[in-house]
């Protein structure tokens, strides 16, 4: 028996654009999310704006401290919105995709439940739908939230969405420790290339055995 490998489209142009935008819009969100709950929390800048004043023999009025506070806080959650609103839009653009013929969602569902199959490949596949899932919970929670006034949310539930927006956005920030030391364990054991895979759509098919 011998192993030949063939290299052919796996990703269409629209599937790798949709990746990418989408690995940029949520680190982005990541990012600002984390920032928005530690070193820029507003209470945290105001009394840290204050402590650097008084070391300096400067007196900032409480009042002030809190506008600025809020002020780069509420830059920061801009960004946040503005990448929120970008997620959103490539969730509908996915959406479309699907409907387009590219329903990977389902073939990957279908694949982890199939006997005799890898079992390390139904993991993968596992842990992308449970992704894929975290995002549109988030980007669900997110809009709630923001939109919270007009579609007349209670404060009580509004912290709900909070505390579940949250902590989706850790377990996403878990799946992207794994997500990366997964594909550099893949570039240097049995899937070398997978990274240059989602640049150009072009990879390794699975394995085809022949008789020699």
């Amino acid at each position: 028996m011998e192993t030949q490998i063939h290299k052919q489209k796996k990703w269409s142009k629209a599937m790798v654009a949709y990746h990418w935008l989408a690995a940029i819009a949520i680190t982005g969100l990541l990012l600002t999310g984390i920032s928005h709950m530690t070193v820029l929390d507003p209470h945290d800048v105001v009394a840290n704006a204050m402590h650097m004043a008084s070391q300096h023999g400067l007196t900032i009025p409480k009042q002030v401290a809190r506008v600025f506070g809020f002020a780069v806080n509420g830059a920061v959650m801009n960004i946040h919105f503005i990448l929120g609103y970008s997620l959103a839009i490539l969730i509908i653009f996915r959406i479309i995709l699907f409907f387009a013929g590219d329903n990977r969602v389902f073939k990957m569902a279908k694949k982890s439940f199939q006997p005799g199959v890898n079992k390390h490949k139904p993991l993968v596949n596992i842990l992308y739908l449970t992704l894929y899932a975290g995002i549109l919970v988030m980007a669900l929670t997110g809009l709630s939230m923001k939109f919270g006034g007009d579609l007349g949310i209670s404060h009580s539930f509004h912290e709900v969405l909070l505390t579940i927006h949250q902590g989706v956005m850790f377990c996403i920030l878990a799946f992207v420790f794994v997500h990366i030391i997964g594909i550099f364990r893949a570039e240097n054991t049995d899937q070398p290339g997978v990274a240059s895979s989602m640049m150009s759509g072009i990879g390794e098919e699975d394995e085809v055995l022949k008789n020699s």
